[in-house]
């Protein structure tokens, strides 16, 4: 019996440390990083509410009602990572589809709504390809 209390005392004393991820992770897991068009990403992301940017229809999507022609984008990413530890390095290059989008304006012959506008945007919200 006594040997099974310091059995239980032990396991209990150190598995607090077992635990592979904590408060900190999550809240690094749960923030959104911010992806869109170069145009977007120079802003900081304000394009959701000055609009007439694809980036900003996933975050406002009346942004589009700004637009008088029809756009098609698309924004590439291009990232090389390289991590050494003692004698073992990696090199990793990746290309990456960020953000791929069309809007179309059309004209209508009307003094109260001149244009109708629609869209559709695909914006990278969190990347979780990481290897440690």
């Amino acid at each position: 019996m006594k040997r099974f209390i310091g059995l239980l005392v032990f396991v209990l004393t150190f598995v607090s440390y077992l635990f592979a991820q904590g408060e900190v992770e999550a809240g690094r897991m749960s923030r959104n990083d911010l992806y869109g068009t170069a145009r977007g990403m120079s802003m900081g992301g304000a394009f959701g509410a000055l609009g007439g940017d694809l980036t900003g229809v996933a975050i406002n999507p009346a942004g589009i009602a700004v637009y008088r022609s029809s756009e098609v984008a698309g924004t590439v990413n291009l990232s090389q990572e390289s991590s050494k530890v003692g004698d073992i390095s990696r090199d990793k290059t990746s290309f990456k589809m960020d953000n791929l989008g069309f809007v179309g304006s059309f004209p209508l012959r009307s003094n109260t709504v001149p244009f109708i506008n629609f869209g559709f945007a695909y914006n990278k919200v969190k990347s979780f390809n990481k290897k440690i």
